[in-house]
């Protein structure tokens, strides 16, 4: 993806240029063409190492790593030591690559508990956590902020309570019986605020993590935001926030990579995970290919999107390898596949279906995550896929077209 755009009857509202290295690591985004530059550098081991703006909103973070791979310095929370935090001593569980401690930049230290499955449970700023036997985080807490989660038999969250009140959550669906309100979002781009005063319908701009970096109605006001490499909300120009939350007249929780922020505890929750915005995916993470167009009413959005050949030769060159499995195991294939007819599956999510109408393919860095092909209910290609060296190495989720009878 080499940049997004967001316009309001047809005017453009904001644009977002992206450059990539030959690994494609991310490593320039500008801003409405150049109001802020981002630049972002990496090591031999392409882990982020800076990230530097210029322009209207400047400002510099540093990464350093130990040989593990584990921080030892992130410029904006800790000191810039060598050995800012420590993952030996402590009297607090975890195992050997679990931090104990971070000697902070803005003077003192943290220090962190673990339980014995290696889940953090408290810190001395006061936060503490408790989960479920799946791991999963049941409840938090921190300061005068509380939340509670329950899960659903598909792992996301069914219920939230706590000191922001309650929320339900169904499908794309959430409610909120304490005042009555109810938030229902139409795919990646829309969202319909029900409350007593009435309904309101609401447009997600996103970048190109699917992060929702704007809020808009039909009238053209829109919240702008922005978000850094590890997730911690930014002003919409890019400028740093203090405190780094979205702030109580966001109008909606979910930000970074689409989920939703936990503004009082400081969390993003992830479902299968809670980022503390010091450990989750950098800005190396790549998105899911998604649709080139979206539209609404008033508000339209385009994602420019670009196939070098080096690619393109990869998808032949999978393809190829595919289809020759293909013939010998006497599964059916699309005979036409190629990169322009591909679609992504909505939300990273591989499809199973009945009666061999539809394949997916998941890979991410080359590495293949899952395969299911379906001929006439029968599943032939699971592992041979997953040990095929052509299979698949490009970095997105590919929805094959319908399989022919």
């Amino acid at each position: 993806m080499t940049g997004v755009g967001h316009r309001f009857d047809g005017a453009l509202q904001r644009r977002i240029d992206y450059r990539y290295d030959v690994y494609g690591n991310l490593t320039e985004q500008a801003l409405d063409g150049g109001a802020v530059i981002e630049s972002l550098h990496y090591d031999s081991l392409h882990r982020l190492t800076q990230t530097s703006r210029s322009g209207a909103s400047s400002g510099q973070v540093n990464y350093g790593y130990d040989a593990a791979g584990n921080f030892q310095y992130k410029s904006d929370f800790s000191t810039a030591l060598t050995n800012a935090y420590a993952y030996s001593g402590g009297a607090c569980g975890g195992g050997p690559n679990a931090v104990k401690s971070v000697q902070l930049k803005a003077g003192g230290s943290r220090s962190y508990c673990y339980d014995g499955a290696g889940n953090l449970i408290s810190d001395n700023s006061g936060m503490s956590l408790r989960y479920d036997a799946s791991q999963r985080p049941t409840v938090m807490h921190r300061g005068t902020a509380d939340s509670q989660f329950r899960y659903g038999p598909d792992g996301d969250k069914a219920r939230q309570w706590g000191s922001t009140g309650q929320r339900l959550y169904v499908g794309g669906i959430e409610d909120r019986p304490d005042t009555n309100e109810t938030e229902s979002y139409l795919g990646d781009y829309a969202l319909i605020q029900t409350s007593p005063s009435g309904r309101k319908v609401q447009y997600l701009l996103r970048d190109r993590l699917g992060s929702v970096i704007g809020v808009a109605d039909d009238a053209g006001a829109v919240e702008w935001r922005g978000f850094d490499a590890f997730g911690a909300p930014r002003s919409g120009n890019w400028a740093d926030k203090s405190p780094n939350i979205l702030g109580p007249n966001a109008q909606t929780a979910h930000g970074f990579t689409q989920h939703e922020h936990l503004d009082g505890l400081g969390l993003i929750h992830m479902n299968g995970r809670v980022s503390t915005r010091l450990s989750s995916s950098p800005a190396t993470a790549r998105a899911s290919t998604r649709t080139a167009t979206s539209s609404t009413t008033r508000w339209q959005g385009r994602i420019r999107r670009g196939m070098s050949s080096a690619t393109s030769a990869r998808f032949a060159s999978a393809r190829q390898g595919v289809a020759q499995m293909c013939k010998a195991r006497k599964t059916m294939l699309p005979a036409r596949w190629s990169p322009s007819n591909a679609t992504a599956s909505r939300r990273g999510r591989s499809l199973r279906v009945r009666r061999g109408r539809v394949g997916v393919m998941r890979a991410i860095r080359g590495r293949p995550m899952g395969a299911i092909m379906h001929h006439r209910g029968r599943d032939t290609l699971g592992k041979q896929l997953m040990r095929s060296s052509a299979y698949l190495r490009a970095s997105s989720i590919i929805t094959f077209s319908r399989l022919p009878r």
